[in-house]
């Protein structure tokens, strides 16, 4: 099977580096129905983290209803 190269949108939070932070976006997420295809979350220094969202639907993250 061939490899498929897609161009995404990513979007991107920074939120204190603390237990449930990451938690408490995602299930904001949820609550609002916005389906992932990838996440992932990084300590980015000074008690920050990032997570990084890559929506299947880029409606559900740009509209601000998350």
């Amino acid at each position: 099977m061939a490899d498929v190269v897609k161009r995404i949108e990513y979007y991107y939070t920074v939120v204190s580096d603390r237990a449930g932070a990451g938690a408490k976006v995602l299930n904001a997420l949820k609550a609002a129905r916005v389906n992932l295809l990838a996440f992932t979350g990084f300590p980015s220094g000074a008690g920050r983290a990032q997570l990084d969202f890559v929506p299947s639907n880029q409606r559900g993250l740009s509209s601000g209803s998350a």
